[in-house]
């Protein structure tokens, strides 16, 4: 029995545990955990949620045919799925369509010809349930899609391999005794579940090609108009780019380490600017250059929203958005990039091996307390979900729910971004793997993996509540690959911000508790210059307290020309759920109304020192 008495579990003698509304006794969903550590949630009417993509114990029956979870992923995959039926999420679950009313996924087979250069498909509907939509998949990407005619209870199609031989892959990159994987994957005539088919396609006789490494970074700070605007992502997009020609050098010729760095910014950069025209130039390049031995990341910083227009896609704000309203199709066209987009552009890449960081911000809004839990929207997981089963790539995604969240540490930089320099930073062991050579490499899979970890990390100690825990998405079964190589000697090498002080800034007023001089609105702009990037300290304006951070206040005398200023920094402290303020430091400051610019400087200037 739940504390509150609202709920009740029972327990399976598998373990499974069911939990049950006292008042009502509705059953509301099932825990399933599994011996490697992997769990599921499912609820009676389908829905269901997974700690990695890769779960296989879960099934349900229909007409006697069991139906894997995955094939539910379209209509019934519900991120968070166990705060929403407890209440403990602002979300409802997801409308799906009752179960009573599915129909079986249609039944695929693929035969491929002898020479392995074209495949016959044949789609049959099962149980009554047609056939709707199917994608064709080659090692994880698609490279057809189509719809069988309404109503039909068979469709055949032949498939011509040859304009898809560059991406087959030679024996070198297979595991042993493993061949190419082509798939072919089908919805019943509702679209509600879909199933998928493999067969196997032998290896490329094509000799591999020496590897070379294509790094995009895009971000964008500065958008049209200022109500977006976002201090430190294109900064981010900049250094990790400069990181990776680093690391990447290290590993491959610097000569095949091909970086591309687009970032829109108000400071002069340098770089082009991170607009939809740029960004898709740049990926074509990438497209026409690539090869299957190759490896291709591409890394996003800046706003990225779901659901817009009533799309329940993903669009990455590209340097084009701002004041142009995009909820309309045709601004969205023109100013963001949409995750059918990119799954599109980086399908158009032959390379076997492509990564996808997005480091983004969900909301403009502003949030006045960051300690409350601000969930980033279930349409934002599942948009991301989309763009890994439709590319096949390594996705390494993060998000905030809003723009104070988005930049509210004290590094100058976002969370995720400095959470994947750090450990380049350090030379940390936990994210490098060892070579039949015996030499390191950064291995994807382990960066990624400490990554998210230490995004949790830095949360918890920052007491963020709007920033999401960062989800790392691959295709079923994939081995990690090396993206960098570091020595023992590069400790320091790769640039990362350095902790800086957080100041809350309170009123400074005088002895009518008035602010007559304006003294409040000049230690904000002080402040402001202060935390710009590589500047001392961080600051977060429209906060008022925060566990993690130092408040100035204070109270100052205006005599003819003169203004005489006590000011007081205090610590922000949690004490049983409460936040208390502690005085850490008072000090005397004076100066003249003239030079009030002047004077708030040296009052931050002195905070900062005592701080």
């Amino acid at each position: 029995m739940s504390e509150n008495g609202k709920w009740i579990s029972t327990v399976t003698l598998s373990g499974d545990a069911t939990i049950w509304e006292v008042d009502t006794g509705t059953e509301l969903c099932t825990l399933i955990s599994f011996i490697d550590g992997g769990w599921a949630v499912v609820d009676p009417e389908g829905r269901y949620d997974v700690s990695s993509p890769d779960v296989k114990g879960v099934h349900w029956v229909m007409d006697m045919t069991p139906i894997a979870l995955d094939e539910f992923k379209d209509k019934y995959y519900d991120p968070g799925l166990l705060a929403k039926k407890l209440g403990f999420s602002n979300e409802q679950p997801r409308t799906v369509p009752p179960l009573s009313e599915i129909k079986l996924p249609p039944k695929s087979t693929i035969t491929v010809s002898e020479d392995g250069t074209s495949a016959q498909v044949l789609i049959e509907s099962r149980g009554g349930g047609g056939i709707g939509t199917y994608e064709v998949l080659l090692n994880g990407a698609i490279i057809q899609e189509g719809a069988a005619p309404p109503g039909a209870e068979t469709h055949r199609f032949t498939l011509d391999l040859r304009p898809h031989a560059s991406r087959l892959l030679p024996k070198e990159m297979l595991d042993a005794g493993k061949e190419n994987t082509l798939e072919v994957f089908a919805t019943n005539e509702a679209r509600s579940l879909k199933k998928g088919e493999p067969a196997g396609l032998p290896p490329s006789e094509t000799p591999i090609q020496p590897p070379s490494l294509f790094i995009l970074t895009a971000g964008v700070s500065d958008y049209q108009g200022t109500s977006q605007d976002l201090l430190f992502a294109a900064k981010d997009a900049i250094d990790f780019g400069k990181a990776m020609q680093y690391v990447g050098g290290k590993l491959i010729p610097e000569d095949r380490v091909h970086v591309t760095i687009l970032a829109s910014d108000k400071e002069a950069n340098g770089h082009e600017g991170a607009t939809k025209a740029n960004i898709e130039k740049a990926l074509k390049e990438i497209a026409a250059k690539a090869t299957v031995s190759d490896t291709v990341i591409v890394y996003l910083s800046g706003h990225g929203r779901s659901p817009l227009g009533g799309d329940a896609d993903y669009f990455f704000l590209t340097a084009d958005a701002g004041t142009i309203d995009l909820e309309a199709a045709e601004s969205r066209r023109v100013a963001t990039l949409s995750g059918l987009e990119i799954a599109q552009r980086l399908n158009a890449i032959a390379a076997n091996r492509k990564v996808l960081i997005l480091d983004t911000c969900a909301s403009g809004a502003v949030a006045d307390d960051l300690t409350k839990r601000r969930q980033v929207s279930s349409d934002v997981r599942r948009a991301w979900e989309r763009m890994q089963d439709r590319s096949g790539v390594y996705i390494l995604a993060g998000s905030s729910a809003d723009n104070v969240s988005y930049e509210a540490s004290n590094f100058s930089q976002g969370l995720l971004t400095y959470s994947l320099l750090e450990p380049l930073n350090k030379v940390d062991p936990a994210i490098l793997e060892g070579a039949e050579d015996g030499s390191l490499y950064i291995g994807i899979v382990r960066w990624f993996e400490s990554t998210e970890r230490r995004v949790g990390e830095l949360v918890r100690e920052l007491q963020l509540g709007g920033i999401q825990q960062p989800e790392f998405k691959t295709r079923s079964r994939s081995r990690s690959f090396p993206v960098g190589r570091l020595e023992k000697s590069d400790v320091g090498r790769i640039p990362i911000e350095q902790p800086k002080p957080i100041i809350l800034l309170r009123e400074f007023e005088d002895e009518n508790r008035e602010d007559r001089i304006g003294l409040t609105q000049a230690l904000d702009s002080a402040l402001r210059g202060f935390s710009a990037r590589g500047g001392s300290v961080a600051y977060w304006p429209s906060v008022r307290e925060h566990p993690s951070a130092l408040g100035l206040v204070g109270s100052y005398r205006a005599a003819e020309d003169r203004v005489f200023v006590e000011a007081i920094l205090q610590r922000f402290e949690l004490a049983d759920g409460r936040i208390e303020r502690r005085t850490v430091a008072r000090f005397a400051i004076e100066g003249t109304r003239g030079e009030l610019e002047d004077l708030a400087k040296r009052i931050v200037e002195e905070a900062r020192r005592r701080s």
